[in-house]
């Protein structure tokens, strides 16, 4: 600014009085934006403390429901796995029927541990979907071949039907679609003894590349009450929920399938009537692949052999068996000689380094977690050896949860089988791998 002389002394005074009270307010604009920099950066670093918590809390959730699934499996798949041996021991008929209970509860409490930890999964938020190559019909007709025994139990006229128009080339999430099928195929056998329960299974071309699976379940069973409808997917709730109703569970089957759906972005409707039976319509996208797969490139299943085929094709395998736990190698040392397997039995990764390093076998069978030396890095120092470095290593362990079966294979392992193993599944994997390791005849 300027005065131009000669001055006021007056005009000079206000011109002076303004410019201190610009200074002044010059002085407090910095210091307020001063104050509101250090309020932003200390709200920064609590949200930076915030968000650290939450990760630590994330993660110790992760190892929670790791350690419950693994700590829960270990001693069910040594009851399963010895009262089946006792089994195939031979029994008088009714101690034979009590070790068919022993088993079918056993079975029926892996079901339920599972169904609690799956819930608890996607309630913290662990919902991430695969998208790998997969067979709806296959998928599908697989649990109503798994259900049937039940089913036969209750007097339930079972059955499933697939339709001829589902392309091949499907891409989804094999895990989610067998859990939604398995939950709501068991869920309607449950409330239908002697009743009916069918499967219908179809598809719609949704848009290019994408196909919209339909899967129908229909029971005549005891219905549902209309009042009762809008609450059967919240969790823990039951249709019947008094100290005498008839049907157990813990009320997360429908809240697990519903939360499941939602994920695979797909819708499920109900229609019921109470005493004549139960209408529930599944649909999900699932994507499809521009050319289908030649026949030539797909993996085909093995045929279910009979003991004394089984043990023709293992007869002198030399198997390697990681694991630290008595019980359980008890049962995996008597299944694995039943079918003519040898076992070389050691107890932590450290003995199986040494003995892979000092004998030859023709396959490893090695648990996670081991003391002194777990089965991950004890794979990957094996792998790391001349004699190691294409022997087949398969994973039987009590880590069964998402992503587990990709830990192991990123560790050099070959294959993932969960604890409680199904042995007629091991079985046929030995068989695979000896089949395609064995050289041509000259």
């Amino acid at each position: 600014d300027y005065i131009q002389k000669p001055f006021d002394p007056e005009i000079l005074k206000k011109k002076a009085e303004r410019f201190l009270e610009l200074h002044k307010d010059k002085k407090r604009i910095l210091f307020q934006r001063t104050q509101a920099e250090l309020r932003v950066a200390q709200r920064t670093a609590e949200l930076e403390v915030a968000l650290t918590a939450a990760t630590v809390a994330e993660q110790a959730k992760a190892n929670f429901l790791a350690n419950m699934s693994h700590e829960l499996r270990t001693p069910l798949h040594g009851i399963i796995g010895l009262t089946e041996n006792m089994l195939a021991d031979g029994l008088s008929d009714p101690h034979q029927d009590s070790a068919s209970s022993v088993i079918a509860s056993a079975r029926d409490l892996v079901g339920l541990i599972d169904e609690v930890l799956d819930f608890a999964k996607v309630e913290a938020g662990y919902s991430g979907l695969d998208s790998v190559p997969l067979d709806l019909a296959k998928i599908v007709k697989g649990v109503g071949a798994l259900l049937q025994p039940r089913a036969d139990e209750l007097s339930v006229d079972f059955s499933v039907e697939v339709s001829d128009d589902i392309p091949a080339g499907l891409f989804g999430d094999p895990l989610r679609v067998k859990k939604v099928v398995l939950n709501m195929a068991s869920n309607a056998i449950k409330y239908s003894a002697d009743a009916t329960v069918s499967i219908a299974v179809d598809v719609a071309t949704t848009r290019d590349g994408w196909v919209a699976a339909q899967i129908r379940f229909e029971d005549t069973g005891i219905g549902i009450d209309e009042t009762a409808i809008p609450h059967i997917f919240e969790s823990f709730v039951q249709v019947d929920s008094s100290p005498t109703r008839k049907y157990n569970g813990a009320g997360l089957g429908l809240s697990l399938t519903n939360s499941i759906i939602d994920i695979m972005r797909g819708t499920i409707d109900v229609r019921s009537n109470l005493g004549e039976g139960t209408v529930f319509e599944v649909s999900f996208p699932l994507a499809q692949a521009a050319e289908e797969p030649s026949s030539d490139s797909a993996k085909t299943g093995q045929n279910a052999l009979s003991t004394p085929e089984i043990i023709e094709k293992l007869q002198g395998m030399r198997v390697l068996l990681a694991e630290d736990n008595i019980i359980n190698q008890k049962v995996a040392e008597r299944a694995l000689r039943r079918i003519g397997c040898e076992v070389h039995l050691v107890s932590d990764g450290l003995e199986a380094v040494e003995a892979a390093s000092n004998h030859d076998f023709d396959v490893i069978l090695m648990d996670w977690r081991m003391p002194n030396m777990d089965g991950l890095e004890a794979t990957r120092v094996i792998r790391e050896t001349a004699a190691g470095e294409h022997l087949p290593i398969i994973a039987l362990t009590a880590n069964a949860m998402k992503g587990d079966r990709e830990t192991c294979m990123r560790a050099g392992m070959t294959d993932y089988l969960s604890k409680p193993i199904n042995w007629s599944a091991l079985s046929t994997l030995l068989i695979n791998l000896r089949e395609g390791n064995e050289e041509p005849e000259s």
